[in-house]
């Protein structure tokens, strides 16, 4: 029986004993790992961009066997951090040496952390780790390849994927645009990173449902393809940053002078609006005013503004995914869910109904504007007031307030063609300014894109002229109305909803007072296009602005600065 029971024994020892061994030499492999890691903390590095904007990108080992990732632990974040300086300031190593945890600090966004980790817990040494930091991080202005050529099928893939064929090679970004190789469409796929998409997308849902009761997609595929064509090539000419939405455009076959944008970037053309356009400006005309309501996000902030508080934090929290199902066990929490998926159903109808507001319309007008006048030039600017001149026969004339779908028509046409009459645009080089806090944190990002002059002449009452001539006959002025169309994108550090109140601009030795009159709603983590107004008794040149001040309404001082 001893012998027995101590060969037992030794047959449960042994592999303790080897598990010992080997556990042993795998803390010795971290600790060797870690003590490595030290020499890249303190170090000025540039935190590399993904090409398909995902938070995780796969890595390319030295070993075929091993397979790693890089997760960015915030991808919130990482529009702002992709290719911006930044500092390690500390690493550390997990699971036996099979994650690399990495902190760094940016100025814009404070202290954010990327894992470099195999999920199959394999051990990544010394050399390996060498490799992939260099993926990571740019340490110096070496090139870096960012694509895969496969020479075999004459495809291009993007350096972090895992489906890179065995006879594809490193290629830098000239050979890759030369337009001879075919895109992989697994690589090239890109991910919209648009705040509260999803918010947006429960919108036009909700309004598609109603609008399309009463406005049929036509079957005339010819007309479809004149749309889509004539979208498409809109938006190749658009002259702001587009923000990457999908953009469908249908044709329904209701005869009503009108189209109508649904949010996040489904359009309607009516063939009533085909039949009476005279040429492809005019229907780019059309089009270019319903991308800017998109654009501009005119159904998300017309959500926005009618929402406030709880209700409104609701809403943004269902924006960034949170499901009224994960919290069903607050009974509060859930009733304000179920408030604000309400909220959203009402304003979708609303859309669908009665179209945008008046000022919503005014804006889409002037960027509409802008599109013509930098493609076409100031004289085609009456493409646009051609279709409005149309418009407004169809609404006085021939009584089509409401067309032959029970929908409501484009309102204010007239107000709208002479606004247009009068406004010049202006493309003003986009600068864009960060604000940060006291704490040196990223509170949000503002965007100028373009200004629209609008020249008046004016009747002036004699009492207020100067002067003995004019004082007796009285006489005409002229001002000038100046609207400035900028985008705010905020952080979590906005910390509440706010309202816009207004702007200071500094140009030259000029500062501007510019109002937003709509006190446009910002959401923390949310984006959203606004418009600032000023009228000024003399001509301003906007060749440069230097700086802006931004009214938020918020209890600290913001400190904006221009982004190079």
């Amino acid at each position: 029986m001893f012998p027995d029971r101590l060969t037992t024994m030794l047959c449960f020892a042994i592999p303790l004993c080897a598990l010992f061994i080997s556990g042993s030499h795998a803390n010795e492999a971290e600790d060797d790992l870690e003590e490595w890691l030290k020499v890249y903390e303190d170090s000025l590095c540039i935190l590399r961009g993904t090409m398909n904007h995902s938070s995780f990108t796969y890595l390319d080992p030295p070993l075929d066997s091993l397979e790693v990732f890089a997760e960015r632990t915030d991808e919130r974040w990482f529009l702002y951090l992709k290719d911006r300086p930044i500092r390690i300031i500390d690493t550390d190593t997990k699971n036996r040496g099979s994650k690399v945890e990495i902190e760094y600090e940016s100025r814009d966004l404070g202290r954010q952390r990327i894992d470099i980790f195999s999920p199959s817990k394999e051990i990544i040494d010394i050399e390996v780790c060498e490799e992939l930091m260099q993926q990571v991080f740019a340490f110096d202005d070496s090139p870096f390849p960012r694509y895969w050529l496969d020479t075999c099928k004459e495809i291009v893939h993007v350096r972090g994927t895992n489906h890179v064929p065995r006879c594809a090679y490193l290629v830098d970004d000239n050979l890759t645009s030369s337009g001879k190789y075919r895109q992989c469409p697994a690589c090239f796929r890109q991910r919209v990173e648009i705040p509260g998409l999803s918010i947006e997308m429960a919108l036009r849902e909700g309004a598609v449902q109603t609008y399309e009761l009463y406005n049929r997609v036509s079957f005339n595929d010819s007309l479809q393809g004149i749309a889509r064509i004539a979208g498409q090539r809109v938006l190749d000419n658009w002259p702001l940053p587009l923000r990457g939405y999908d953009y469908r455009f249908l044709v329904t076959s209701s005869k009503g002078l009108n189209a109508m944008a649904f949010p996040a970037g489904l359009i309607y053309l009516h063939e009533g609006i085909l039949a009476v356009v005279e040429d492809s400006v005019e229907l780019e005309a059309v089009l270019a005013h319903e991308i800017a309501h998109v654009e501009l996000r005119h159904g998300y902030r017309t959500l926005l503004k009618q929402q406030k508080g709880n209700l409104l934090s609701s809403i943004i929290a269902l924006g960034v995914g949170v499901t009224a199902g994960a919290v069903s066990e607050d009974a509060e929490v859930g009733a304000a869910f179920g408030a604000a998926t309400l909220a959203i159903a009402d304003v979708a109808t609303t859309l669908s109904v009665q179209g945008y507001r008046r000022a919503h319309e005014l804006e889409a007008d002037n960027i509409a504007a802008l599109y013509l006048t930098e493609n076409y030039g100031p004289d085609r600017l009456n493409a646009l007031q051609s279709v409005l001149q149309k418009m407004i026969y169809a609404e006085d004339v021939a009584e089509y307030s409401f067309d032959a779908s029970g929908m409501s028509t484009h309102p204010t046409s007239i107000e709208r063609r002479t606004s247009l009459r009068s406004t010049q645009s202006l493309n003003i080089g986009r600068p864009t300014f960060k604000g940060v806090d006291s704490r040196n944190r990223m509170v949000a990002t503002f965007n100028v894109y373009a200004i629209f002059v609008e020249r008046r002449i004016v009747e002036v009452s004699p009492s207020v002229q100067r002067g003995y001539e004019r004082r007796r006959s009285g006489g005409k002025d002229t001002t000038w109305n100046y609207t400035l169309y900028a985008a705010i994108e905020t952080t979590e550090y906005l910390y509440k909803n706010r309202e816009v109140k207004h702007m200071d601009v500094l140009v030259g030795d000029d500062e501007l007072r510019f109002d937003n009159k709509q006190d446009t709603e910002i959401a923390p983590m949310a984006g959203v296009g606004c418009i600032f107004e000023m009228t000024s008794s003399r001509d301003i040149a906007f060749s440069s602005i230097s700086s802006i001040d931004v009214d938020l309404g918020i209890d600290m001082r913001l400190q904006w600065e221009f982004i190079d």
